[in-house]
């Protein structure tokens, strides 16, 4: 192996494009890991020194949503590791959390799921107690990332347990883990439905990271979105929009006004200003969004769909029935492809054909898919989800136009059984 390589000056290039990360300036921060990756090929090929830099700078470029430039450097990386690197190592499940995120979001979801089964395997056969305290607990929070984000939310919400009595005791109240591991559970509570012990463990994460970052930091953005969501649900617009709009303002002063995570948040705001009616301004955020989604991505990808669905659901309320079953059937193409015909997401896109369904009286064809979406609601979100609740009360709705009391009030009193937690929805 070639030991000619400054492994000083390699670290200092490394410390210099986290502080220009920390602070905002990518160019400087892409510099200076181009600088690091020359450097550290000066230690020869197979050197896990190249690996760890070439490893951030495909973090790096995923995180900036130039996914096309970030191959390049995953491949190189994943060639050295998968020699260097035992396959039960520990130090592969931080690039397997990311690489799974770089292949969900260009919707690969098959290959971000083998990545999960790679990192699960790993973690189960570590004892991650014999690591430093900081180390353990930030393995354990990206297991449970990578869970939600194939849609194990139990098991998830096991592992973010186990995770905040360890980080709590070994890290303390204040520390940035703590801060951002309260933040990856309030996003899962919010997913199930529990949106007042989001909201809390939102508020928690604030208060450290803002103690922690400047105003305008990334993380403080991400739990500001969690956040705008949790108070929609829980009726409070007027704090869901102050809300979405400082996280908008931290995405565009972070990332740039192009990049994907903006997209994300102006689509969100685009639902905000929907919900209260504001259709205009719903439209011009989510037409802003889907351009650029269908610009970074492709048109096939899981977020133009989302996106088409949002606005479907603008069309829907300006009675344009034949525009939103359209944009619903794409969202329907492009979802049921990525991530399987009776994934719950997939599910959300049925329930609303459905409703286009029941509003144009095809009775027979809208209780076939709100039975179809009860079943797989109630077996992948639970039965006492408020997603579950919304749809009984649509269906109770269907049953009573078409004149069956006897079965209205059995799905009205289903309904009315499930706490009470309110769900946008098209209707």
């Amino acid at each position: 192996m070639d030991e000619s390589g400054d492994e000083k000056h390699w670290q200092e290039l490394l410390d210099a494009a986290v502080k220009a990360s920390g602070e905002n300036r990518p160019e400087e921060a892409r510099t200076h890991l181009f600088e690091a990756i020359r450097e550290a090929e000066k230690f020869g090929p197979d050197d896990l020194r190249l690996a760890d830099t070439l490893f951030r700078m495909a973090y790096w470029l995923t995180a900036l949503g130039e996914f096309a430039t970030a191959e390049t450097y995953w491949q190189r990386f994943l060639k050295i590791a998968a020699t260097t690197l035992p396959p039960d190592d520990p130090r592969w499940l931080l690039p397997l959390q990311s690489l799974a995120t770089y292949y969900h979001n260009q919707g690969k979801i098959l290959e971000a799921g083998k990545v999960l089964s790679q990192a699960l395997a790993i973690a189960r056969k570590v004892d991650l107690h014999v690591k430093s305290p900081l180390h353990a607990a930030n393995l354990r929070d990206i297991v449970a990332q990578l869970l939600v984000t194939h849609g194990r939310y139990a098991e998830a919400e096991e592992w973010f347990q186990l995770t905040l009595a360890y980080a709590r005791d070994k890290l303390g109240p204040d520390h940035e883990a703590l801060g951002l591991l309260l933040q990856h559970m309030a996003e899962l509570a919010r997913i199930q439905g529990k949106y007042s012990q989001s909201e809390e463990m939102s508020l928690q994460a604030l208060v450290i990271l803002e103690k922690l970052h400047k105003p305008n930091h990334p993380w403080i953005g991400r739990n500001l979105t969690n956040l705008a969501d949790v108070y929609e649900r829980l009726g409070n617009p007027a704090k869901a929009q102050t809300c979405m709009k400082r996280a908008l303002r931290i995405a565009i002063k972070s990332l740039g006004r192009h990049h994907p995570d903006v997209a994300g948040t102006l689509a969100r705001l685009g639902m905000l200003y929907f919900h209260e009616e504001k259709i205009r301004q719903a439209r011009v955020c989510l037409e802003s969004s889907l351009k650029t989604r269908k610009r970074v991505f492709g048109a096939n990808h899981p977020d133009v769909a989302r996106t088409l669905q949002d606005l479907a659901a603008v069309w829907l309320h300006e009675e344009e029935n034949l525009m939103a079953r359209s944009m619903l059937q794409e969202a329907y193409r492009i979802l049921s492809h990525a991530l399987g015909a009776n994934h719950p997401e997939v599910m959300t896109v049925v329930a609303n054909l459905a409703v286009v369904h029941h509003r144009n009286q095809q009775y027979a064809e809208a209780e076939k898919l709100y039975r179809r979406v009860l079943a797989v609601y109630e077996e992948t979100l639970g039965p006492d989800h408020p997603k579950v609740a919304s749809l009984m009360q649509k269906y109770a709705m269907l049953l009573r136009e078409t004149g069956r009391a006897k079965e209205t009030r059995e799905m009205e009193r289903r309904a009315q059984a499930i706490p009470s937690q309110r769900e946008p929805g098209y209707s």
